[in-house]
């Protein structure tokens, strides 16, 4: 999810989003803000509380919730030194350009870094199982 938000967040005409999910996790919420999220609430959290995000995320000048600063600089201990400024910057809305300017690389080059951090941090599913016979059986 998102990845899809980075690519709707780059629309001239960007929509909000709004992450409902399963697996809530710092990590899971940092990507999101990277990627443009507008607001994460966790499926176990109070039926209203979705209701409640969708609204506050509608609003004029909307933001992703800020982490709790310990919880975002553990997550983004884990990072390069260069991705941890880059994400850093991002994480408080300086644009591609000025973090570009401020690192002394190409805009393409930040997000492309970007981009491998949401890979980084969004946790990945399972793999499906395999077609076939199931392991230790013989096909006939």
């Amino acid at each position: 999810m998102p990845c899809l938000a980075a690519l709707l967040s780059s629309l001239d005409e960007a929509p909000r989003v709004v992450l409902h999910t399963a697996a809530r996790s710092d990590e899971l919420t940092v990507a999101a803000a990277l990627a443009g999220v507008t607001a994460t609430v966790g499926k176990g959290e109070r039926r209203l509380a979705l209701l409640d995000t969708i609204r506050a995320a509608g609003e004029p000048g909307a933001r992703h919730e800020r982490l709790d600063p310990f919880a975002r600089g553990r997550v983004l201990a884990h990072l390069e030194p260069p991705d941890r400024a880059i994400a850093a910057m991002q994480l408080v809305d300086t644009p591609v350009t000025g973090i570009a300017e401020a690192l002394r690389m190409a805009p393409s080059e930040v997000g492309r870094r970007i981009e491998a951090v949401l890979q980084r941090l969004i946790p990945r599913p399972p793999a499906w199982p395999r077609a076939g016979p199931p392991p230790g059986t013989v096909a006939t």
